[in-house]
């Protein structure tokens, strides 16, 4: 996949939404949302499903 602005704006978009929707389903069901923040956090990552690389931490 080529690095492009359209890109990194579609999955920046992505991840948003996704945090909203976790946030609002941990609250209907009561689990904290910093957890569900961490998981979309490491799926996100190098080593998850998006595959998103951080060279300078």
């Amino acid at each position: 996949m080529n690095i492009t602005i359209e890109n990194i704006l579609l999955i920046g978009s992505l991840l948003l939404f996704i945090s909203i929707v976790a946030g609002k389903t941990s609250y209907r069901f009561g689990i904290p949302t910093l957890l569900l923040f961490l998981l979309i956090g490491m799926l996100a990552g190098s080593d998850g499903i998006g595959g998103i690389y951080f060279n300078n931490p």
